[in-house]
């Protein structure tokens, strides 16, 4: 049995849908906010249900409040608000996830299922206990189950390719394809038809084949170093993008298609704008949310705990860093940050051979 700590005036109606969830809970009712913020109190319930438009105080002054209270409970939101203002506001003001009234039973149990056990599963990346990495993971869990549009920023090698790919896995679209495509990384004269495909004789060679949007329907469509896309490019994505529509080159017809788009730059695309190399409004459409990585060096702390997540991902199950490979790594200043984290562990896998455990010596930087 787990207690739900619900503040709201209305007890019959979360009463109906925690029931229909046919989960072993019990309800301790609070029709005001304050009254709820003794520690004793908080210590009691697993979860902490909160409406949003509860009348008593400004909720979100009241999730500052509560996240200073060692030993709180996870913070499940609800609202009748579902713009990004709202979403972003209380999610970093320490809400776990938040759903729009009224949510459906499996909508509730899945972020009771998240606010519960926020570490498991695909939540692992980004790894780390520091600050940064909790409000990272806060993020990336609550912004994961909503269709806007996400801009990734950060410098080259933080990781937004993960965390898009976290976004992703964490979304209602994860039994859909994840289709990554680079700006930087496509010859000009190939990025539209890579984007929204041809048809047969388009262009001399030209075959019929799907482009990334096409591929990526019904799931996320994820556009790395968008900051490099030509001014052309950049006008049929605002178009593609608005009208849920992409014309294949030597297509008679637009094509229908649903993705969620999720960008991501290490520029600074004001600055593009303001140099007129970006379209403001192509700006203004995929930044509704926006999730800022911080380099390697401004979350050292969590380099033990990142080191270790990428040892994982690498598959040699029983190898640890010895004490003198983690001070090794904590010496470093990592310019290439977490993509130069990756390969420094999986180069060390390697060259510790059969050891269990990886030495100094195995750590390897350029």
């Amino acid at each position: 049995m787990f207690t739900v700590l619900y503040l709201q005036k209305d007890l019959e109606g979360v009463k109906s849908l925690l029931s229909s969830l046919e989960l072993d809970y019990r309800i301790v009712h609070s029709p005001k906010c304050e009254s709820v913020l003794e520690p004793s109190r908080l210590r009691e319930a697993q979860l902490l249900l909160l409406d949003l438009e509860c009348g008593e105080e400004d909720p979100f002054v009241f999730l500052e409040k509560l996240g200073r209270i060692a030993g709180a409970p996870p913070v499940l939101a609800l609202t009748s608000r579902g713009d990004p203002r709202t979403i972003v506001r209380a999610v970093r003001s320490g809400a776990t996830d938040v759903l729009l009234k009224p949510p459906r039973a499996t909508e509730v149990r899945d972020a009771l299922i998240r606010c519960i056990t926020p570490n498991d599963g695909n939540s692992a990346f980004p790894a780390g206990t520091s600050a940064i990495a909790e409000g990272l993971r806060r993020d990336i869990l609550a912004f994961a189950k909503h269709d806007y549009p996400i801009l990734i920023t950060g410098e080259s090698g933080t990781g937004k390719e993960l965390a898009a790919q976290a976004l992703h896995n964490l979304s209602t679209r994860k039994t859909h394809r994840h289709v990554a495509r680079n700006c930087a990384a496509l010859p000009t004269e190939l990025i539209e038809s890579e984007l929204f495909g041809s048809t047969k004789g388009a262009f001399t060679g030209a075959a019929d084949r799907p482009g990334a949007f096409e591929l990526a329907d019904g799931g996320t469509l994820f556009l790395d170093e968008i900051g490099d896309a030509s001014q052309e490019t950049q006008v049929k994505l605002l178009r593609a993008l608005e009208s849920g529509y992409v014309w294949k080159l030597g297509a008679r017809q637009p094509q229908a298609v649903d993705v969620r788009f999720v960008s991501a730059t290490s520029r600074n695309l004001e600055e593009a704008m303001a140099r007129g190399s970006f379209r403001p409004d192509l700006f203004y459409r995929i930044e509704t949310l926006r999730l800022h990585l911080p380099s390697l060096r401004e979350r050292r702390e969590d380099l033990p705990d990142l080191a270790r997540f990428f040892l994982r991902e690498a598959g040699r199950g029983c190898k640890d860093f010895g004490q003198d490979a983690l001070d090794k790594l904590l010496d470093y200043d990592w310019p290439g940050n977490i993509r130069q984290l990756r390969n420094a562990v999986q180069r060390a896998v390697v060259l510790s051979g059969t050891r269990d455990l990886i030495k100094a010596e195995d750590i390897v930087v350029h």
